[in-house]
């Protein structure tokens, strides 16, 4: 069995925190960008979360595409 590059997301290169999604439901019921990946979905710890992708949530973007391919250089 191989283990998983990224301990984080287990190689799903997608944040753990909101689960791929950018936004994170709060208290007072409106949803928040995560603080993680900063709305962006990614991963951040096995993959470079560009200027272009922060607070351009995958939910509220639904013709974006995932990143395969770009993982950061450890």
């Amino acid at each position: 069995m191989v283990a998983p590059r990224c301990t984080a997301c287990l190689d799903d290169e997608r944040c753990w925190v909101c689960l791929g999604v950018g936004l994170i439901d709060s208290r007072d019921g409106i949803p928040a960008p995560c603080h993680r990946c900063y709305a962006s979905g990614a991963c951040s710890g096995c993959q470079t979360i560009t200027i272009d992708d922060v607070g351009q949530s995958p939910v509220l973007n639904p013709f974006r595409r995932w990143r395969r391919g770009t993982r950061a250089s450890a």
